[in-house]
This record gives C-alpha cells, structure tokens and sequence, in this order.
C-alpha cells in the first residue's frame, strides 16, 4: 500500500527512492482483534522499517485519575508496548488534574446471581440519581454473564440492548425489504429540500403497518436522521435535495458495514469488544471468563484495560472468581454480600439466529399472511410438537408458525430446556426478528425458497 502511494509501483527504478508525507495513527495498548489477525509488532516495527519520527499522545480527556491510574497498572504488565517509561504512560490533561474521581471499586460475589441482582440495584440508583440509562454500560468478556443482568433490570422496566454482530443482515429484515421494494417502485423519487427523510420513512411505517418501536424500523429511522443531517438540516442555511438511489445506497451501506445505533434511553449491555470506541459516564465490568493463562495473556489484559478506560465517572469492577488482572491492577477486592431472597432461580436470555429455526418449513411458507403481519416483539409461543422430539413456534391465536431447527433444540437441550420435560411461560417468547429466507439453486441461480421467517427472542426469568 505504501508503494503505491509513493508511486513505487509505477517505477522501473526498483532503487529509486523517494519521500513522502504519511501518518499513521494507532494504539498497541487497545489492539483488541488479534483473533482477526491484528498484531501490536505491526505498530511496533513501523518506526524501525520506515524511520518514522514517534509522537505519543498521552494525555487522556476521558476517563477520572483514579481510572486512568489504576488502567495504566495493568496494562503495564504487558511486557512489549511503545511507552516503556514512567513519562510516556496515559495520564489526565492537564486542565482536569485535580479530578480525581471515585476509587475503581473491585467487588466480589458468592455467585452470578448475586451479582446480577447487586448490579440490577446499583444500576436503579444510579438511574433514580439522575444518570440517563444511555450514560450506563455492564460490560463483560462472556455474553452469558450479561443474561440474567438483563432479565433483572428488563423486570423493573429498565431498557437495555446489546451490540451483537450475529445479528441478521439489515437487509434481510421484513420491514427493510419493504422499505427498499418501495423505493426501488418510486425510481423517479425526489425530495425536495423541505421533505424530511425521517418524515416520509415514518410516513411510510404507518400506512404499512409497523411499528416505530420495532427496533429495525428504529434502525432505519437513524438512517433517515443521519441522511437529513447530512443533506443540511439543523446545520446549514441551503438544504441540499436527495434521490431515492441516494437513499437506497445509504442503507446498503450501512448494511455492509454492520452498524449499530447507540440507543438513548436504554442500559448498553454487550461484551467488551463490542464496547471498543465508547465512553460512558458509569460502567460496571464483569471479569470472570477473561483468559489469565496462556499465549492470550497480553491480548485479554489489552480487552480488560480497554473496557476500564470506557469509563468517564466510575468504574466497579465485579467477579465471582478472583482474577489476576485485579492483583495486576493493585486493587483490593470487597467481599459482597447480596441478601435479597426473590431473586429467580431461572433467568437465560437467548437471542435466536436464523440457524436456529428450520427455515425450509412448509408450514412456514404456508403461513406467510399470518407471519408478515407479525411486529418485533410482539408475543409468541413455543411449545414442543406432538411427539416431544422438537419445538414449535405459535402465534397467540394458536396458529403454528414454525419450528426449531435441530441445531436450535440442541442449543436449548444444552441449556436445560428439553421439549419432553420444559415447558415455556405466557410472555417468555417474543419476535426477535422477521428474517428473509432466500434459497437459491447452486448451479442454475433458480430460487427455490423465498419467504419470511420468524426468528424467536427467549426471556426466561422465574
């Protein structure tokens, strides 16, 4: 890449040099994707193999004294990093250097349960302070750990959401398609600069029958938001006109790059990686499942000092197992006691994907009125099938609708939750997403399924 910029590539000379102006900016500390093949040698060697002049920027305009210190004593066990001395290491700016801030609290619990219950409390009152839901993240390393913190605030009312890349393509959504089929029908579409992008899309959610609180329909309300600014409005005194091609291209794009919305008056609850970029005013990190042996050692402790540096405020670091990280991070661990005795026994939430259910199901496509009529989160129901052998998926006027796939009743074989011995509850099963099965021949191109298919959310909590 750098020969090409420089035009090496063009030239015969394979001696010729030259000089050029490039930057390159990047953080060794906060390499979190080597899974990816990311690889801190890759900063570390650039200085040496193009005798580029190293600035640090140091100085950190986020996060408490008290965060960015106990931060930097972890990180600092990794042994090969570009700041090496004590002066090289992150520190406050200087106009915050009195803000010390709340000591990092490292707490520990007899169980996950307890945990979750003192979370669920914690975050209750932050929330009755003051603190708006979108300034609170619960981070963690496993996504299991987040399950049971989820159910517990989702019962005292308290919105949450996550930041999953398995989640299904945008476009292969029920109300994405019918967006786009729009669109592509009205080729001729214009609008002019006093027509809002985000009116004609709510315009359009309504006279079909959606939902504005279905989260895909939020999703491309964004979009249109985002769209709107762009084009000028609240910003600029000339407000540019857009094309439906305009809009189209804008979703396949966020499409392709697997976007996310941040959501505002909800608790962000999502694995550290997802969490990569984010700040927030409070943030509560889980750090049981983090790798301490090993040939992961450095990348986990970079994951773990990532997910510390997200907060601004406070940090209370929880666990029920003590953790290596935390010595490394010269904190004392508390003993917690939880004694709150409702506390369900039960609590899984499952996030089915498209692998889980049997998308060629002919009763599926039999039933595709009922199923396009269908919103995100309405109620459904899973019950297992007359033999006890699988799950099938009913609407609440008893019509069935689908069923698991054998990957899916193994999943939930796995989680306690066999069809001959478990039996869901009325409000346990909601639409998670209304997914477009498209099937096509290997050879021929010929479409050999096409129809929408249910894919089920599972909230147990009892």
């Amino acid at each position: 890449m750098i020969k090409s910029i420089s035009g090496l590539n063009e030239s015969e000379d394979k001696t010729r040099s030259v000089q050029i102006n490039l930057c390159v900016i990047g953080d060794d500390d906060q390499n979190v994707f080597t899974f990816k093949g990311a690889d801190t040698k890759y900063i570390l060697q650039f200085q040496e193999e193009y005798k580029a002049r190293r600035l640090l920027l140091t100085e950190n305009y986020r996060s408490t004294k008290n965060i960015i210190e106990t931060a930097n004593c972890l990180i600092q066990n990794n042994p090969i990093r570009c700041k090496q001395s004590l002066e090289e290491q992150v520190r406050i700016n200087s106009e915050r250097q009195n803000l010390r801030g709340d000591p990092v609290l490292a707490l520990i619990f007899n169980n996950l349960s307890q945990q979750a219950g003192w979370i669920k409390d914690k975050v209750k009152s932050w929330i009755q302070a003051g603190i708006a839901p979108h300034e609170i993240a619960i981070l963690a390393s496993r996504w299991d750990d987040l399950s049971p913190i989820r159910l517990l605030l989702e019962r005292e009312s308290i919105s949450t959401y996550a930041l999953k890349s398995n989640t299904i393509p945008l476009v292969k959504n029920r109300c994405t398609r019918l967006l786009i089929n729009a669109l592509q029908k009205d080729y001729s579409l214009v609008l002019n600069p006093e027509e809002l992008v985000q009116e004609r899309f709510e315009a359009f959610f309504e006279r079909t029958g959606r939902s504005l609180t279905e989260p895909t329909v939020k999703t491309l309300i964004n979009i249109a938001k985002d769209l709107d600014k762009e084009r000028g409005y609240g910003s600029e005194d000339v407000v540019l006109p857009i094309s439906g091609d305009e809009i189209l291209t804008a979703i396949f794009e966020f499409n392709e790059n697997g976007e996310s919305f941040l959501e505002n008056n909800s608790v962000l609850v999502t694995s550290c990686h997802g969490s990569k970029g984010l700040e927030f005013r409070k943030v509560i990190l889980l750090t049981d499942g983090f790798k301490t042996n090993g040939n992961e050692l450095e990348s986990e402790r970079r994951l773990f000092y990532v997910a510390m540096t997200r907060a601004e405020e406070e940090l209370v670091i929880c666990f029920t197992k003590q953790s290596t990280f935390i010595q490394q991070a010269a904190l004392t661990s508390q003993v917690t006691a939880y004694t709150e005795n409702q506390l369900p026994q039960l609590m899984c939430y499952f996030d089915l994907t498209p692998s889980d259910v049997y998308l060629g199901y002919e009763i599926t496509k039999n039933k595709q009125n009922i199923i396009k009529n269908l919103c995100e989160h309405d109620l459904i129901e899973i019950r297992a099938n007359n033999h006890n052998n699988t799950w099938s998926i009913f609407t609440r006027n008893n019509d069935e609708i689908g069923c698991l796939s054998k990957r899916g009743r193994r999943f939930l074989q796995q989680k306690g939750m066999s069809p001959s011995q478990f039996k869901f509850q009325t409000n346990e099963i909601t639409v998670k997403y209304i997914y477009h099965h498209l099937k096509r021949d290997d050879i021929s191109g010929e479409i050999l399924e096409d129809w929408f298919v249910v894919i089920p959310q599972i909230r147990v909590c009892r």
